[in-house]
């Protein structure tokens, strides 16, 4: 066990989770009359090192048995691990409430343990926990704190995974410049240290930095460079992830054939893990591809299925995305009391969680719909109803909100006369967004 127990650094930097798994299955199966510790410990490696590869039902199994082991010895270091790696695996199913429950215990546990280093760990893995519920800045503050430790302590592995943390949020907030700076650091770092799924995810990250720029080839690029490392270290989560990726990228370029078998085989994969945020991404882009070839009732279905789960989850940001790309399908479907029901329900939550930019995004979105119907005027009355909220995007003259507002109010200006146009937006910035909705939306 001592043995195995050292190579648990070299299987994980290598990626090689499987063949660590199978050293440890056969350990706990001709080992007899083995100690408490040593069983609890060679069960929470496998749990560890099963969750890593993606395959969560079978971790859970490993690690809830490690877990029992050391409550009943009272191990708290023990229970502190355990815990941690219940919380990653209720986090890369979406299950947000469950990790930071689970998170928030090990912290408990690590304070009153005085185990300085385990307490930053565990808030460095809140700070993704919110991260993936939309709650940037909250992420920010505890990842950074987690990165001034593990920078004083000297730790390049992890110096350079909490890097990429960061660089997640900073794009986030669309920090673009930085997040690249960041991304591009953590990634010479992750490939000295030999870390193959640290580099792999770093490369999803530049990807998806590219394809934000309309950079669709260099995205590819990085998308297919992350699923080969992906495949050699046959980690099925993050294969399903690079597939995914490659098809949001097909759809980019207007490859719907090639886009389509990638994010079927990504959800295939992600249903078989039990996988629902990513299941819920899968679901999402197919209904973006659909969509875009104009086939809007199979769209439609599968933002249903997006929906479904987005609740299942319950990231307020990604229910209210959700909402937003089932309004705009109705709208195109004709049906505006649903597109009312669902931009309404949409709108309400972006506001309740004070997030202006989802809010802005999703009327930016019904704009263009309602312009492609030729309805100029309540187009510019909708887009008067945001100037408030948009004034705080206005010096950001980089930003996805700047260029998309320029471009819808280009062609606006170019539909109407300027006494029509003054009009209709000083209408629309009386009226609440979601008054400007209704009134827009109204037969």
């Amino acid at each position: 066990m001592r043995l195995v127990a050292a190579l648990v650094n070299f299987w994980t930097v290598q990626g090689l989770f499987s063949s660590g798994v199978h050293w440890l299955n056969i350990f706990l199966e001709k080992a007899t009359g083995i100690p408490d510790s040593l069983r609890a410990k060679a069960l929470y490696i496998s749990g560890m090192l099963l969750m890593l590869h993606g395959e969560f039902e079978k971790s859970r199994k490993h690690t809830e048995g490690s877990l029992k082991i050391y409550r009943r010895t009272e191990d708290k270091k023990g229970i502190a691990l355990c815990l941690n790696i219940l919380a990653s695996d209720a986090s890369e199913q979406g299950r947000y409430d469950d990790a930071t429950r689970l998170y928030e215990e090990s912290l408990m546990i690590r304070r009153e343990s005085g185990d300085e280093r385990g307490v930053i760990l565990t808030l460095n893995n809140l700070g993704n926990v919110k991260f993936n519920q939309g709650e940037f800045r909250t992420a920010k503050k505890f990842i950074e704190e987690s990165l001034e430790y593990y920078r004083n302590a000297g730790d390049k592995r992890i110096i350079a995974n909490t890097i990429a943390n960061l660089a997640n949020v900073l794009f986030g907030l669309e920090e673009n410049e930085n997040a690249t700076k960041l991304i591009e650091e953590a990634l010479q770092m992750q490939r000295e240290t030999g870390d193959k799924k640290a580099v792999a995810n770093s490369l999803l990250n530049l990807g998806d930095l590219s394809l934000y720029r309309g950079e669709y080839e260099n995205a590819h690029k990085y998308f297919e460079e992350s699923l080969t490392i992906f495949e050699e270290i046959e980690d099925r989560a993050g294969i399903a992830f690079s597939l995914c990726e490659l098809g949001c990228a097909g759809i980019a370029k207007g490859d719907f054939e090639k886009s389509l078998e990638y994010i079927e085989k990504s959800l295939s994969i992600r249903i078989d893990i039990g996988d629902k945020r990513g299941s819920a991404d899968c679901y999402e882009n197919l209904g973006k591809l659909h969509a875009a070839v104009k086939k809007f009732n199979e769209a439609a279905d599968f933002y249903e299925k997006n929906l479904i789960l987005r609740y299942e989850i319950g990231n307020n940001e990604f229910i209210a995305k959700a909402l937003a790309l089932m309004g705009g399908t109705m709208l195109q479907l004709h049906d505006s009391e649903k597109a009312k029901k669902h931009y309404l329900e949409s709108i309400g939550i972006s506001l309740e969680s004070d997030n202006k930019r989802q809010t802005i995004n999703t009327i930016f979105e019904a704009t263009e719909i309602i312009l492609s119907f030729d309805n100029y005027k309540r187009a510019v009355m909708l887009i008067g109803s945001i100037e408030q909220l948009y004034s705080a995007f206005k010096t950001e003259s980089k930003s996805r909100e700047s260029i998309k507002f320029e471009k819808i109010n280009s062609e606006l200006k170019e539909k109407l006369s300027n006494e029509e146009y003054l009009k209709y937006f000083s209408e629309g910035t009386k009226m609440t967004v979601s008054e400007a909705l209704k009134r827009a939306l109204s037969e």
